[in-house]
């Protein structure tokens, strides 16, 4: 059996691993991660091979990895490490390109919100929608890979949902060095305002789950219920997990 490894971290330990020379990818994964890491092979292929770190993303899954190893597991979330990323000086002085839905006017808030040089913000939005198909095609990533070369990008955050964010950071990173990846689902989403995100207490109560069910029912009803038997996964063992840090 496979072990899906996570690194315990704070926002500064994170920061601090994805400029190792050695770290290719970050990834904030949740209870769906583990059920897709036991069910999808190609999905557990890219979460575990050297270069990648997982972060726990999900509130259930850390409270439970807490009480079984008698310590604080913190949640790291792939938005709150998105926001604090693009508040902090390293932001200002790299090349950052958003793949999903990023316009022109996203780039444009994103540079007033938070102080960065608009020259240094690129987005990318020619992927197609593929869903429920998993990898994009060769070409696609070929097109993307010339984009992110030629802009000399630094930190490419990648934003198209999972399992497909990280199964394509995987394939971008084996084709250069330069650029880390940062897999952050929803994150661009909840910093342009697009979608509201779960008040803060909700966030602390775990229950981020059943706010996605009422507010987002027919897009979120899949997804919370696949985060239910990942979930299972994990308490019954049927997923082996290592908490590094």
């Amino acid at each position: 059996m496979e072990t899906l490894q996570f690194t315990k971290a704070s926002f500064q330990d994170a920061l601090k691993i994805l400029n190792k020379k050695e770290t290719k990818i970050l990834n904030f994964l949740n209870s769906l991660g583990i059920y897709l890491f036991r069910k999808e092979k190609i999905f557990r292929n890219s979460v575990t091979k050297k270069g990648v770190e997982n972060f726990l993303d999900g509130g259930t899954p850390s409270l439970f990895l807490s009480l079984k190893n008698m310590k604080k597991i913190p949640r790291l979330r792939g938005p709150t490490f998105t926001r604090n990323f693009l508040e902090n000086p390293i932001s200002k002085k790299s090349k950052i390109m958003f793949i999903g839905i990023c316009f022109k006017k996203d780039l444009e808030q994103i540079s007033s919100n938070f102080q960065i040089p608009l020259k240094n913000l690129f987005s990318y939005n020619k992927l197609p929608y593929i869903a429920p198909k998993m990898e994009y095609s060769r070409n696609d990533i070929e097109k993307l890979l010339k984009e992110i070369k030629s802009k000399k990008i630094r930190y490419c955050f990648v934003c198209v949902g999972n399992p497909r964010q990280e199964i394509l950071s995987f394939e971008l990173s084996k084709k250069i060095k330069e650029t880390k990846f940062i897999s952050v689902g929803a994150a661009l989403d909840f910093i342009l305002e697009r979608k509201k995100e779960a008040p803060k207490i909700i966030r602390e109560l775990y229950l981020e789950w059943f706010y996605r069910l009422i507010t987002d029912f027919k897009y979120s009803k899949q997804k919370v219920w696949r985060s239910f038997i990942g979930l299972t996964y994990l308490i019954f063992g049927r997923v082996k997990i290592e908490v590094r840090g």
